[in-house]
């Protein structure tokens, strides 16, 4: 339902090509996110480290977490296992902006969004 919603048409080894949407980061419309929707990050089948959880574990989602809005700007509210340079310096619950995120560790094509 969300602007730029696109149909995967890749797959993986566990989920069939054309099974699952999800949207772009380069077409995510931040403006239509709203506070407490679950982001689930979906694996680039670009990118080496994505492909290879896509193929050898089946894997569609690497991450997840819960969006927060702020002053117009949505952020991603996630548990981090290291830290990001330039976005956040210890491992834990971290808030960082998502578009910035998506952008800064690479292997995420962009989102499912699950709306309760």
């Amino acid at each position: 339902q969300l602007t730029g919603a696109v149909t995967d048409t890749v797959g993986t080894s566990r989920y069939p090509a054309d099974s699952f949407h999800y949207v772009a980061k380069d077409s995510l419309v931040t403006a239509e996110l709203q506070e407490g929707d679950i982001a689930w990050l979906v694996l680039s089948h670009l990118r080496q480290d994505g492909a290879m959880l896509r193929q050898d574990h089946g894997l569609v989602v690497g991450h997840l977490g819960i969006s927060l809005v702020e002053d117009d700007q949505v952020y991603l509210a996630h548990a981090a296992s290291s830290p990001l340079e330039g976005h956040y310096a210890e491992a834990g619950l971290v808030k960082v902006p998502l578009l910035p995120y998506l952008d800064a560790v690479g292997k995420f094509a962009g989102v499912i969004v699950t709306r309760i």
